[in-house]
C-alpha cells in the first residue's frame, strides 16, 4: 500500500511488485492476475483500510470502487488532502 500511495495505485505493476517481493512476475501474475486487476485490489484494500490518499487517487480517475465508497469517506478523502476533486455519487 506504501507504494501505492507513493506512485500511484495504478502505476503498481506485477514486475514491481515481484521486484520488491523478490519473487518472479509469473508467481505475482498466478496470485495477484493482471495490472487492473491489481488495481482493483489495492483499491478495494485502501476502502478497507480507510486509506484516504489512494481513495483520492481513485476518485481522480473515476474508479468506480473508489467512487462506489461510502460517501463519509470519500469526504474525508478529499478533505485529508485538501484536494480540489469534485464530488461524485456513486452508481
Amino acid at each position: 500500500m506504501a507504494v501505492a500511495r507513493e506512485i500511484g495505485y495504478q502505476q503498481v505493476t506485477r514486475n514491481l511488485i515481484a521486484e520488491r517481493a523478490g519473487t518472479s512476475d509469473a508467481l505475482v501474475t498466478t496470485r495477484l492476475g493482471t495490472t487492473d486487476e491489481i488495481a482493483q485490489l489495492i483499491m478495494r484494500e485502501a476502502v478497507i483500510r480507510r486509506d484516504l490518499t489512494i481513495i483520492a487517487q481513485g476518485i481522480a480517475t473515476n474508479d468506480p470502487i473508489a467512487i462506489a465508497a461510502p460517501e463519509e469517506l470519500r469526504t474525508e478523502s478529499r478533505q485529508a488532502l485538501g484536494a480540489n476533486i469534485p464530488s461524485q455519487s456513486a452508481a
